[in-house]
């Protein structure tokens, strides 16, 4: 992929590192302790959430 980086257009790239950041995010939730992984990873869900059903209600 960065070999790659060049032939890729501006949008592309932030799609993908959006994506890997994201991965990367949840493969570092199962190393906290106890149930914080699954607190934080269902708020940030609820908010992605709470975020999109405002966004529809605006239009």
């Amino acid at each position: 992929m960065v070999v790659n980086k060049k032939k890729l257009s501006r949008e592309q790239w932030l799609s993908n590192l959006t994506v890997a950041t994201i991965i990367m995010s949840i493969w570092l939730l199962k190393f906290l302790p106890h149930q914080w992984g699954t607190i934080i990873l269902l708020t940030g869900a609820g908010i992605y959430w709470y975020h999109r059903i405002l966004k529809k209600f605006k239009k």
